[in-house]
């Protein structure tokens, strides 16, 4: 097995390259949409606390029209279908994205590619910038 280090990158073959690009690229997705579904949840978990709290606190009153007690009747309902929803997308993408890097994982071990000590960082900096550059898109270094 072969382990890689940055100066290694970029005397892969063109598959080899394309290889690591996609891993890193599957493993940054899921940390990405795990993130996204946690800050969602976090999110509804709120607005479903305030909504709580509102509805409690405040009485409606009796000339109150009947829209916004239905409204306010059915709001618990409509809160927790969007969370269901909007929370279990990224959990299916970051699954997904999970799935892909380690099918991506393995064919860097049937290549006999150790990527262990490799960063995301790295991988950018010898393989996509190059790709980038000999593309013709001109690239601030920082």
């Amino acid at each position: 097995m072969w382990q890689l280090s940055p100066n290694d990158l970029p005397t892969l073959s063109r598959r080899d390259r394309g290889l690591l690009f996609n891993y890193f690229g599957a493993r940054a997705g899921a940390t990405h949409f795990s993130r996204m579904a946690a800050v969602t949840a976090a999110g509804y978990f709120v607005m479903g606390l305030m909504q709580y709290l509102v509805s409690n606190t405040f009485e409606a009153a009796a000339d109150t029209p009947g829209w916004v007690l239905a409204f306010n009747e059915f709001a618990p309902i409509g809160l927790t279908v969007a969370a269901v929803l909007s929370v279990a997308y990224p959990l299916w993408r970051a699954r997904a994205a999970r799935l892909e890097a380690a099918e991506l994982a393995r064919a860097l071990e049937r290549r006999e590619l150790d990527v262990s000590r490799l960063t995301e960082d790295q991988v950018f900096e010898k393989i996509v910038l190059p790709m980038v550059r000999s593309a013709g898109i001109p690239v601030d270094d920082d």
